[in-house]
């Protein structure tokens, strides 16, 4: 559903993402992990096509990110990792332009709205305007939104900046919801490698722009007792070490 194959981005002189290969099946869920500065987001705005591609190729659900724009849009359910909305529309005429803008029967998208209202306790912030609400109430709202479309794919940049133990909850139970039921490919973008390793069926490991290694958590462990967390560490180091070199 969602492919990448030799994908490079250059700032420059500066390569952010270097050769980069992955694939995510329809149903999984793939957590995307690395430390500040390599290259997780870069990859995520390539990917719904808010950055050009310098070389390779990205396809969603079959669809080439470059020269099929809008198709590959009308299938994916995007969260920035910062909430970037309309501060003068209220949280319902927001969800109300979403449904406009991919022309959702409202018959279908409303009790899906009204479902994670509930769950996400929105339910007295729906005719407040959006600057007036906090980065959590954004988040949930964009959630909310992505919900409706009842994308094929979805893709999160940081997912958890801002939400309450509660709706984080509520986030990774509707994540694997969707990947389960709908056969959505879920992209996550996270530093929380707790929350990876808790709903992430397989992670990849990205550090300077290139991908370090990837599989399920079993098979990235050198032994049964090291935890996410030590592989993470391990693997980034090692490359860390192997670059200062």
């Amino acid at each position: 559903m969602i492919k990448l194959q030799r994908v490079d981005k250059k700032f420059g002189d500066f390569k952010a993402v270097s050769n980069l290969d992955l694939q995510v099946k329809p149903g999984e869920i793939y957590g995307f992990l690395g430390p500040n500065g390599a290259g997780k987001t870069t990859t995520v705005r390539m990917m719904v096509g808010l950055l050009q591609i310098t070389s390779g190729i990205i396809t969603i659900g079959g669809y080439n990110v470059a020269n099929q724009p809008v198709a590959v849009k009308k299938i994916t359910g995007y969260i920035p990792d910062t909430p970037y909305v309309y501060p003068r529309l209220t949280m319902n005429e927001y969800l109300d332009f979403i449904e406009d803008i991919y022309n959702l029967d409202s018959e279908e998208s409303s009790p899906i709205r009204e479902k994670y209202f509930r769950k996400f306790r929105l339910d007295e912030w729906h005719q407040d305007l959006i600057k007036n609400l906090s980065h959590g109430m954004k988040q949930k709202m964009l959630l909310t939104g992505v919900f409706m479309l009842q994308p094929e794919v979805i893709v999160i940049d940081e997912p958890m900046v801002g939400l309450d133990p509660h709706s984080s909850r509520v986030m990774k139970n509707s994540l694997r919801e969707q990947a389960k039921n709908r056969d959505t490919a879920v992209f996550l973008s996270t530093h929380s490698l707790q929350v990876a390793e808790e709903i992430c069926d397989r992670v990849g490991i990205l550090a300077r722009g290139r991908l370090l290694a990837e599989g399920k958590f079993e098979e990235l462990q050198q032994k049964e007792s090291e935890t996410l967390e030590e592989v993470f560490l391990r693997l980034t180091e090692e490359k860390t070490s192997t670059s200062v070199k």
